[in-house]
């Protein structure tokens, strides 16, 4: 539960930074902020042009944990949250899952629709693999899910380089 709230945490500052920081050099910027419980302004150039649009859902995934379906253990189950940080549904949303053994090597990769999800939310989801020979339950895997494509949305991690699949998955 430490690891979730942390992760949470982080992703709030995150967003905070990326939405105070601007996308272009702006040729016109606003004057600087006035703040009342400060004994100066803050000097801050705001750009006009916004990184993060209202109108536009800011999602992210956090998977939590993979396991067995308890009547075939051919069937892995991936456990996650999906969350969205924006002020817009995201519509149509595909969810990649994929399992990967200690060496970091791809066992099972499944996408599947999950749907849409209502801004300033969270859902908790399971995804079912189909039925696979390559999964020995005696060994330990790595779960990881990801939102793959979605309408009216940003993905989180396509916006920040560090948690691309490319450094997780070779």
């Amino acid at each position: 539960m430490k690891n979730i709230i942390t992760y949470l945490f982080g992703l709030i500052i995150i967003l905070f930074l990326v939405g105070c920081q601007p996308v272009v050099e702006c040729e016109k910027c606003l004057e600087p902020i006035e703040c009342e419980d400060c004994s100066e302004p803050i000097e801050c150039d705001l750009c006009e042009e916004s990184q993060i649009s209202n109108n536009v859902a800011i999602v992210d995934t956090l998977t939590l944990n993979y396991g067995y379906w308890i009547e075939n253990d051919k069937i892995i189950i991936f456990d996650y949250w999906l969350l969205n940080y924006g002020n817009s549904e995201a519509k149509n949303i595909n969810v990649n899952c994929k399992l990967l053994d200690e060496n970091y090597q791809l066992v099972i990769e499944k996408t599947e629709f999950f749907g849409n999800l209502a801004s300033n939310s969270a859902v908790h989801s399971e995804h079912y693999s189909d039925e696979t020979t390559n999964v020995n339950i005696k060994n330990l895997y790595i779960s990881v899910c990801r939102i793959e494509s979605c309408d009216n949305c940003d993905i989180l991690y396509k916006r920040i380089p560090d948690l691309s699949w490319s450094n997780i998955v070779e």
